[in-house]
């Protein structure tokens, strides 16, 4: 627990008595959002209140200086020059009294800025119970809203919803409902494997009660009878507990939602002509998710073949009612489909239209697609500060696609391609990397020196030295090549990121690939899931050829009747097999994805 300075007793008096001098010469006051009691000299600049804190022997007085002049840069809109300066104050050495304007100024600047090493150092959980406890009701729920904001911000739900629930007592009846909502989601978007490991050891069983439900919900997330049955049953057990009262919004459509699931699912896929294996792939893992829901086998599924009859067929025979239809797989077909405005079925896509167009309001699109990977990959980068990235990446539509979606994501959360290049063939690999890196252009310097000094100087090529990361695509044939080229042309040290296209299952050694991190789907990343072993009645080769087109079967099964819950709520996610799925404004789910690395050889996950 931080202690009081020893001169805070001796600083105050003359504090007070300046405050009162103020308070006389002011006709007017201008409060800000955060106050600090023991307010200078009003109609000093931030620059003057900089000087006297410098030239004050007295950390006390200095710090809390210090804080004035942050106060006042951003209270005009000066943040960059307020995070210069509260980043020096020490709040140990604050009195009392302003610690939690520290703590609001600082965690307000923090989120304004995105700065995720200063917010990370501002929430230490002592400190932060220490100095919300100190402060005045008004105070407390103010600091406690923004330090959950700030547990966000760096990914910590658990925190986040701790802190909101530990202090519900602070809140009055009327705004429990948003304190709920606000729980509730923190809890949602932590990731499955963290949220069931957790152990709360705190003595509020409010608390321990709402992590309770978020475990058990999502423990049952592939079921949604089974959801229903257990949220009904915690209700009636827990009468008096916050969420019962105040449902979050969540929670409410989760009751209704067996009233408002289809009962009828058409599988609309291509069972015959050259993709037919895909479509059987896809059709045994929503199969095989379907059959682990005992309590759902009163859906009706139905199989219809696209590659022998028209869609139109399919439309006519029925009425919309509780019915869902899952496909079309085929790209030509999705976007017939989306010309027609009047679609009476809502309809589930396995495949994207392209990203201009605008698909009609029945219509959900759901896929593979790498983009939302590269989407992912670029935010990370940006997120962990390695800004300047270079790219290097077949020359075909494919690597020009991939790469206009990277730079622009990289772009959009503050970094910048600074590099890319392209290969044609295994052949340009060396040369590619080569003008990638540089080392093509050091080596060219030290040729023409030689050239013109005629002596036969000794040289070693160095590589550009602007680059903090190589995002790379590539399949693992090329991967295993490329990754020892870096190495080759001097970026050993440089961290490698790619897709999930550089893991595949196909018997062959990875040791090549060791410590390049890539995005994954869960199913590919486990051989323990339920769902997956229930499909081991396909040969080897099958079971990896089509084990991506799986687990999209299987998540379109979890989306079937979840759908309408991903609607009414546009945060709220699945857990999927594919990722962690969510909707987005033109109805198409996006995926993110589980980050994993190759070690001694194997695809491993892990937590970045």
């Amino acid at each position: 627990m931080p202690q009081r300075n020893s001169n805070i007793s001796q600083f105050l008096p003359c504090a007070l008595l300046l405050l009162a001098l103020l308070t006389t010469a002011c006709s007017t006051t201008q409060p800000a959002r955060t106050t600090i009691p023991e307010r200078v000299a009003q109609q000093q600049g931030p620059e003057e209140i900089l000087a006297r804190a410098t030239q004050s022997p007295n950390s006390s007085v200095r710090n809390t200086l210090l804080l004035e002049a942050a106060q006042l840069y951003w209270d005009n809109g000066l943040a960059g020059q307020a995070f210069a300066i509260i980043k020096d104050i020490n709040p140990d050495q604050l009195p009392a009294a302003h610690t939690n304007t520290w703590l609001q100024l600082g965690l307000e600047i923090g989120l304004a800025l995105e700065d995720k090493l200063f917010l990370d150092d501002i929430l230490q959980p002592e400190r932060i119970n220490y100095f919300i406890a100190q402060s005045p009701i008004d105070t407390q729920k103010n600091l406690v809203m923004l330090v959950s904001d700030g547990y966000l911000a760096l990914d910590r739900g658990m925190e986040a919803a701790v802190v909101l629930s530990e202090h519900t007592g602070l809140f009055e009846a009327d705004e429990l409902d948003h304190l709920n909502n606000l729980i509730w989601s923190a809890l949602t978007s932590i990731a499955t494997a963290d949220l069931t490991r957790t152990s709360y050891a705190g003595g509020d069983s409010n608390t321990r009660e709402w992590i309770e439900l978020a475990t058990q919900l999502r423990l049952l997330q592939s079921s949604l009878e089974e959801q229903y049955h257990y949220l009904t049953s915690w209700f009636e057990t827990h009468p008096s507990h916050s969420a019962t009262i105040f449902p979050p919004f969540e929670l409410q459509v989760l009751t209704q939602l067996p009233h408002i699931s289809p009962n009828t699912v058409t599988l609309a896929l291509p069972f015959s002509g050259p993709l037919a294996n895909v479509a059987e792939a896809i059709r045994d893992g929503f199969m095989a998710s379907y059959y682990q829901q005992p309590r759902q086998q009163n859906l009706r599924i139905e199989m219809f073949d696209t590659h022998m009859r028209a869609l139109t067929e399919l439309y006519q025979q029925h009425d919309s009612g509780q019915h869902l239809i899952i496909g079309p797989l085929e790209k030509d077909k999705l976007q017939t489909l989306a010309g027609d405005e009047q679609l009476s079925i809502p309809t589930l896509a396995l495949n994207t239209l392209d990203p201009l167009s605008t698909p009609p309001d029945l219509l959900f699109q759901f896929s593979l697609a790498a983009e939302h990977e590269a989407a992912q990959v670029a935010r990370h980068l940006a997120q962990s500060r390695l800004n300047r990235v270079a790219i290097i990446g077949p020359d075909d539509a494919f690597g020009n696609r991939i790469e206009q979606i990277f730079r622009a994501s990289l772009q959009e959360w503050g970094g910048t391609v600074i590099a890319s290049a392209r290969y044609a063939d295994q052949s340009s690999l060396s040369a590619t990397v080569s003008h990638l890196l540089a080392t093509d252009k050091s080596t060219q310097r030290a040729r023409k020196l030689r050239s013109i000094t005629q002596l036969s100087l000794q040289s070693e090529p160095r590589r550009r030295q602007d680059i903090d990361a190589i995002f790379m695509l590539a399949k693992p044939a090329i991967g295993r090549q490329l990754k020892p080229l870096f190495a080759f042309h001097y970026a050993k040290q440089l961290p490698v990121y790619s897709i999930s296209q550089i893991h595949a299952r196909d018997g062959q050694p990875n040791d090549d690939l060791n410590g390049v991190r890539f995005v994954e789907m869960p199913w590919m990343l486990s051989n323990t899931h339920p769902i997956k072993a229930s499909l081991n009645q396909h040969t080897e080769d099958q079971a990896q050829r089509y084990a991506r087109f799986n687990a999209l079967g299987a998540d379109a099964h979890v989306l079937s009747s979840r759908l309408p819950l991903l609607q009414q709520l546009p945060d709220s996610r699945v857990s999927g097999q594919s990722g962690l799925l969510s909707l987005n404004t033109r109805g198409t789910i996006e995926r993110e994805l589980q980050w994993a690395m190759f070690k001694n050889g194997a695809a491993i996950a892990i937590q970045e």
